[in-house]
């Protein structure tokens, strides 16, 4: 039997807690963060542009589910001396 693809739905609850526990850790309110510190959690847990892309998509439902403007409107991040374009 093949591997069931793992849902959207899974993906973006597993991005959510990623950034709630790192944000907890660092001593930032998940909430009311700025796009420089999402910079830094994509920064510290670094992945593939496709994986970037999802946690940033996941945590900007979030933000907009609470009613707020998501942070996840930048579109790099830090890769140490470097920026990547997620486009």
């Amino acid at each position: 039997m093949a591997p069931r693809p793992i849902r959207p739905a899974a993906q973006y609850r597993y991005a959510w807690s990623l950034f709630v526990e790192w944000c907890s850790v660092a001593e930032y309110v998940p909430l009311s963060t700025t796009p420089a510190v999402l910079a830094d959690l994509l920064n510290d847990n670094s992945a593939g542009d496709a994986v970037l892309k999802r946690r940033v998509s996941a945590i900007n439902r979030h933000y907009l589910d609470a009613g707020h403007t998501p942070d996840g409107r930048v579109t790099w991040f830090r890769g140490g001396s470097t920026c990547r374009e997620l486009t």
